[in-house]
């Protein structure tokens, strides 16, 4: 992570987390590209049979698994809390969230590629069919915007607007009890 920008550690974010976030939605992968996984096990049998079948099909079959396990491990999250949005490890305090709105399918190709800043932060899924993109208002943090591949856009952006929302209440409650 770099310093001195909004993003702050994981480890402060997950302290500052409310019990029940507004939106939970993990980045797993599609169906289909679990696919190339069943090719493993064969291949590892068909190169271990010369010496052992057996082993070959054991050892096939057990990399088959820890391939499928790690591509579930390494799936993001993204997280909408009363005070922070997690991008995968990547936390945001929610005043510094500006404006999101979803991106139409037709214009998703030129938002992750030619029209994209390279300053900002991106958090893509292949296969994710929507697009979000979050603006960052911290004026200290060079990273404009935050663009997020996810399924559910709209509960997405009506999460970030409504903890956006309750942390605003909360600051007014704060300066008016002082």
């Amino acid at each position: 992570m770099r310093t001195g920008t909004s993003f702050i550690p994981i480890e402060r974010s997950l302290k500052s987390m409310s019990p029940t976030p507004r939106f939970s939605e993990w980045q797993l992968p599609n169906f289909s590209s679990f696919l190339p996984h069943l090719l493993i096990a064969p291949a590892i049998w068909m190169t271990l049979a010369p010496f052992n079948g057996q082993i070959g099909a054991i050892v096939g079959v057990a990399l088959t698994a820890a391939t499928v396990a790690l591509r579930f491990a390494v799936a993001r999250r993204i997280i909408v809390t009363d005070t922070v949005l997690q991008l995968g490890k990547a936390t945001l305090p929610l005043e510094f969230i500006g404006r999101a709105e979803a991106i139409a399918k037709e214009d998703q190709f030129f938002a992750r590629g030619a029209l994209a800043d390279h300053r900002a932060f991106f958090q893509l899924k292949s296969g994710l069919p929507e697009l979000v993109r979050i603006e960052i208002t911290d004026p200290s943090d060079p990273t404009p915007y935050a663009l997020v591949s996810c399924r559910k856009s709209s509960e997405l952006i009506a999460a970030l607007n409504a903890s956006k929302k309750a942390e605003a209440a909360k600051s007014t409650k704060r300066s008016r009890g002082k």
